[in-house]
């Protein structure tokens, strides 16, 4: 799937009733993927600042 990089929209979201956090990814306007597994929302901010490049390189966004 070629995506360009301005359709890919990051955010980070508490889990739900369990507890932690999640990056919500929302590609263009028809698709949603999550993330879970983080403990706090600093730390999926993180991955967001850190990791979310190379998620869309793998994707395969364009840069």
């Amino acid at each position: 799937m070629k995506v360009r990089d301005s359709e890919i929209k990051f955010r980070s979201l508490p889990a739900g009733p369990a507890g932690g956090w999640r990056v919500e990814i929302r590609i263009g306007t028809d698709h949603l993927q999550y993330i879970y597994g983080f403990d706090s929302q600093f730390d999926a901010d993180e991955w967001i600042e850190r990791e979310a490049d190379e998620w869309m390189k793998l994707l395969g966004a364009d840069r």
